[in-house]
């Protein structure tokens, strides 16, 4: 009888933070509906503004301290900043449409968690 199995990520290598991608609604359907994966953000580092065009997102911080800056459209002033860490027991949920970006103001890296409503496309999601 096989008691457990070994299961392969991917790691994707970024100079401001790796991308861990854990797994997905293909490769564990009776777990995930979208995506899941951590993103490493190194100290000191601002991973900029993003967009989910479609999809939504939940994240939280698996270690360290994170500032996440939001707003509605590039070419707005106003932004919303959340600042989140282990300890607050608190995640983010961001609609789709909503300019990101991700800063640690810390000396030692920060490790988010991410989960997406579908699969990641690299067509869908805006980047500057």
């Amino acid at each position: 009888m096989k008691f457990f199995e070994d299961i392969d990520y991917k790691i994707i290598k970024n100079s401001m933070g790796d991308i861990y991608k854990i797994g997905d609604y293909i490769k564990f359907p009776d777990y995930l509906k979208g995506e899941f994966y951590f993103s490493e953000v190194m100290p000191r580092t601002i991973k900029t503004w993003r967009k989910h065009k479609k999809l939504n997102c939940i994240i939280g911080v698996a270690f360290g301290n994170v500032l996440i800056k939001l707003k509605s459209d590039l070419k707005t002033k106003e932004i919303s900043n959340r600042n989140l860490c282990l300890t607050k027991s608190k995640m983010i949920k961001i609609n789709a449409g909503t300019w990101y970006s991700f800063e640690n103001k810390s000396n030692n890296s920060c490790l988010l968690f991410v989960i997406l409503n579908g699969k990641h496309d690299d067509n869908e999601l805006e980047r500057l």
